[in-house]
């Protein structure tokens, strides 16, 4: 898994839990965390109104 750098722009997304390609939902707290971290490039994120 490549790492992000400091100098790019990323913006840290924080969510309870994540939705995979088959349609099964993994929970954080199956895994004895409170939420999952995303690493999201700016470029390819959708800005809230």
């Amino acid at each position: 898994m490549r790492d992000n750098r400091m100098d790019e722009n990323v913006t840290i997304v924080y969510t309870a839990y994540i939705t995979l390609r088959n349609g099964h939902r993994l929970y954080a707290k199956q895994y004895g965390k409170k939420a999952f971290e995303l690493h999201i490039r700016d470029n390819k994120h959708r800005k809230r109104r």
